[in-house]
Protein backbone atom coordinates (compact mmCIF):
# COMPACT_ATOMS: atom_id res chain seq x y z
CA UNK A 1 0.00 0.00 0.00
CA UNK A 2 1.40 3.35 -1.03
CA UNK A 3 1.31 6.16 1.52
CA UNK A 4 0.45 9.66 0.38
CA UNK A 5 2.89 12.27 1.59
CA UNK A 6 1.14 15.04 3.48
CA UNK A 7 2.38 18.54 2.85
CA UNK A 8 1.68 21.03 5.60
CA UNK A 9 1.32 24.74 5.09
CA UNK A 10 3.28 27.29 7.13
CA UNK A 11 0.49 27.80 9.66
CA UNK A 12 0.16 24.06 10.27
CA UNK A 13 3.93 23.69 10.66
CA UNK A 14 4.03 26.50 13.22
CA UNK A 15 1.19 24.92 15.21
CA UNK A 16 2.89 21.52 15.25
CA UNK A 17 6.16 23.11 16.37
CA UNK A 18 4.41 24.91 19.23
CA UNK A 19 2.64 21.73 20.30
CA UNK A 20 5.94 19.85 20.31
CA UNK A 21 7.31 22.42 22.74
CA UNK A 22 4.32 21.98 25.06
CA UNK A 23 3.41 18.29 25.16
CA UNK A 24 0.81 18.82 27.91
CA UNK A 25 -1.25 20.98 25.56
CA UNK A 26 -0.73 18.47 22.77
CA UNK A 27 -2.30 15.80 24.99
CA UNK A 28 -5.31 17.99 25.75
CA UNK A 29 -5.94 18.76 22.06
CA UNK A 30 -5.51 15.09 21.22
CA UNK A 31 -8.13 14.16 23.84
CA UNK A 32 -10.57 16.72 22.44
CA UNK A 33 -10.03 15.47 18.89
CA UNK A 34 -10.56 11.91 20.09
CA UNK A 35 -14.05 12.86 21.26
CA UNK A 36 -15.01 13.87 17.74
CA UNK A 37 -13.60 10.82 15.99
CA UNK A 38 -15.63 7.81 15.01
CA UNK A 39 -13.16 5.33 16.45
CA UNK A 40 -13.46 6.59 20.01
CA UNK A 41 -12.56 3.97 22.60
CA UNK A 42 -15.18 5.24 24.99
CA UNK A 43 -18.71 3.96 24.63
CA UNK A 44 -20.38 7.35 24.31
CA UNK A 45 -23.98 7.02 23.34
CA UNK A 46 -25.55 10.44 23.73
CA UNK A 47 -24.77 14.04 22.90
CA UNK A 48 -25.05 14.84 26.62
CA UNK A 49 -22.26 12.37 27.39
CA UNK A 50 -20.03 13.86 24.70
CA UNK A 51 -20.80 17.36 25.95
CA UNK A 52 -19.87 16.44 29.54
CA UNK A 53 -16.59 14.88 28.40
CA UNK A 54 -15.84 17.88 26.20
CA UNK A 55 -16.50 20.33 29.05
CA UNK A 56 -14.07 18.41 31.26
CA UNK A 57 -11.40 18.38 28.54
CA UNK A 58 -11.82 22.11 27.89
CA UNK A 59 -11.44 22.78 31.62
CA UNK A 60 -8.24 20.75 31.64
CA UNK A 61 -7.05 22.61 28.54
CA UNK A 62 -7.74 25.95 30.20
CA UNK A 63 -5.91 24.93 33.35
CA UNK A 64 -2.92 23.62 31.42
CA UNK A 65 -2.82 26.73 29.25
CA UNK A 66 -2.73 28.98 32.32
CA UNK A 67 0.03 26.88 33.87
CA UNK A 68 2.13 27.13 30.69
CA UNK A 69 1.49 30.86 30.49
CA UNK A 70 2.52 31.34 34.13
CA UNK A 71 5.72 29.35 33.64
CA UNK A 72 6.63 31.42 30.57
CA UNK A 73 5.79 34.69 32.32
CA UNK A 74 7.88 33.71 35.35
CA UNK A 75 10.84 32.83 33.11
CA UNK A 76 10.60 36.15 31.24
CA UNK A 77 10.49 38.11 34.50
CA UNK A 78 13.47 36.17 35.86
CA UNK A 79 15.48 36.86 32.70
CA UNK A 80 14.55 40.55 32.77
CA UNK A 81 15.48 40.81 36.45
CA UNK A 82 18.84 39.11 35.88
CA UNK A 83 19.56 41.50 33.03
CA UNK A 84 18.55 44.66 34.92
CA UNK A 85 19.97 43.62 38.30
CA UNK A 86 22.88 41.21 37.72
CA UNK A 87 24.01 41.55 41.34
CA UNK A 88 20.78 39.93 42.61
CA UNK A 89 21.08 36.21 43.26
CA UNK A 90 18.24 34.00 42.10
CA UNK A 91 17.39 30.92 44.09
CA UNK A 92 14.76 28.25 43.68
CA UNK A 93 11.70 28.21 45.89
CA UNK A 94 11.87 25.47 48.52
CA UNK A 95 8.94 23.13 48.68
Amino acid sequence: MKKNKIILNEKENKLIEKLRKQPQLFERFEAIMQLSSEDTEQSVKTADQVEALLIEEVRKLGNQTLCCWAENAEEKIAQKTKKEYPEVKHREKKS
